[in-house]
């Protein structure tokens, strides 16, 4: 049999049996799609998270009650007495200026904030934190001024806004010296933060941040958990020296007996980078079975 008459025996065959040609033809099609579509997402997913994690620098690692909060189950898991502000006052008296430990926790996040003239949309995350807040968070400031060691330590009332809730709670004057309103506080705004841009469902553009001190006093203590103690190196290289050294205080600062497991976890980039690379892992042999089931049948 010739090439010429193959071809039409072929095309006749389709004819007679248009159904099963087409769903032979969309199952292709949906295989190589489910393949193509989940290494591309994985490939865009990744460079995506590469470059959000690097904005926080390699030289710092943060303190966490539990360990990392991307993936995993939270059923099951031993009871871990809370990271307070206390004891990260504590740890930062000890390591003394050899770190720059700083705290982040959120206070409220459902709250509109206001100013004299303005109101903003959709709810505000209210975020307490400290001097140390620029350089261990990899923000930038765009106006004014950071929050100062006096700030924290008087528990003063003045908040940095991140440029979005600046934009619509002042759009045609500057924030710098004006009030806000937001749950429980009026605060001064004394800076503005650069947009820095979301990440992993997170927008930390749109929140306020104040004084720790200020948040405790107004929301109470009551031994509440910090959501993110992040400890600053000075250079990469010392990086697990210091690791070591932080862990160490925070046995004794939390009184983990000798010999014991660790009630607390150390987090680093690549920490979260080996969850993350978990999941875009788990993400591709999916693409790639749905793709093989689609190509079978």
């Amino acid at each position: 049999m010739s090439l010429i008459e193959a071809f039409w025996s072929a095309l006749r065959a389709l004819r007679a049996n248009l159904t099963r040609s087409a769903l032979t033809l969309l199952g292709m099609v949906i295989g190589v799609f489910a393949v193509i579509a989940a290494v591309t997402a994985v490939d865009v997913i990744d460079t995506y998270f590469k470059e959000s994690i690097q904005q926080y620098g390699t030289n710092t690692f943060s303190v966490k009650r539990h360990g990392d909060q991307f993936v995993g189950p939270r059923r099951g898991r031993t009871y871990r007495p809370p990271v307070t502000y206390n004891q990260v006052e504590t740890l930062r008296d000890r390591v003394g200026a050899t770190y720059e430990v700083s705290v982040l926790d959120q206070f409220a996040s459902r709250e509109r904030a206001q100013s004299r003239f303005e109101e903003t949309e959709a709810a505000i995350e209210l975020h307490g934190t400290d001097a140390f807040f620029l350089d261990n968070y990899g923000f930038t400031l765009e106006a004014g001024r950071p929050f100062t060691e006096q700030d924290v330590r008087n528990a003063r009332p003045v908040a940095m806004l991140g440029a979005p809730v600046a934009e619509t709670l002042f759009p045609n004057e500057t924030p710098l010296g004006k009030t806000v309103r937001i749950g429980r506080v009026r605060l001064e705004v004394v800076g503005v933060l650069e947009e820095k841009g979301g990440f992993l469902g997170l927008d930390p553009d749109s929140r306020i941040y104040a004084p720790i001190t200020h948040l405790l006093a107004a929301y109470g203590d009551g031994g509440r958990d910090m959501n993110s103690v992040s400890i600053r190196v000075g250079n990469e290289s010392g990086m697990q020296a210091a690791q070591d050294a932080i862990i160490s205080q925070m046995r004794v600062i939390r009184q983990v007996d000798a010999g014991a497991e660790n009630n607390f976890e150390i987090e680093t980039n690549e920490s979260a980078r080996s969850t993350f690379d978990t999941f875009t892992s788990t993400l591709t042999l999916a693409g790639a079975g749905i793709g093989l089931i689609a190509l079978v049948i």
